[in-house]
């Protein structure tokens, strides 16, 4: 693995999910998700799969735990994903 990194995910608590564009997705389970990405392929602008992970920051914080510093990126003072980095 390389000596610096940048990632970046989508946050839990923000209200649109951003692998399927729809609200509060991601606080439902696999298999609800899964069915509803069944049902909206009829119709929804965007495909998407049920096989997704939403972090919290503390969550995400744990993962990288030598990262140099942790952002918030926002959208209307929200935070929409979280970037961990290592310069």
């Amino acid at each position: 693995m390389g000596k610096r990194y940048f990632v970046q995910t989508p946050y839990l608590h923000f209200v649109l999910e951003a692998h399927s564009w729809l609200p509060l997705v991601h606080y439902f389970s696999h298999v609800t998700r899964y069915r509803l990405s069944k049902w909206t392929k009829r119709f929804w602008v965007k495909q998407w799969s049920a096989d997704f992970m939403a972090y919290s920051k503390r969550r995400f914080k744990a993962h990288f735990p030598t990262a140099t510093g942790l952002l918030d990126e926002k959208v209307a003072g929200m935070t929409k994903s979280i970037i961990a980095y290592k310069k």
